[in-house]
């Protein structure tokens, strides 16, 4: 796929391999951010693997941190995908 398309991905901290494509280091919940990469690179498509999945992290963590990153975060997400690739 990478050989065909341009790719461009997203890490917070953990750059895994992301380090193999264009990346953008940020947070999924630095919105003004994520709307000024859509806005500029216009995606055809969009995967969102974002979330807090372990039960043993979000346990850790405040609950409105992990309702932000896994319901806000997706929400907000899909909509600056439609405000900013209308078509």
């Amino acid at each position: 796929m990478s050989q065909k398309h341009e790719i461009l991905t997203q890490y917070r901290t953990y750059e895994g391999n992301c380090k193999n494509f264009n990346s953008a280091q940020l947070s999924i919940t630095e919105y003004d951010k994520i709307e000024s990469i859509f806005t500029s690179f216009k995606p055809d498509i969009v995967v969102h693997t974002a979330a807090v999945s372990s039960p043993e992290k979000s346990d850790k963590l405040p609950a409105q941190t992990v309702y932000e990153i896994n319901v806000n975060a997706t929400k907000n997400s899909q909509n600056i995908v439609k405000n900013t690739n209308p078509d």
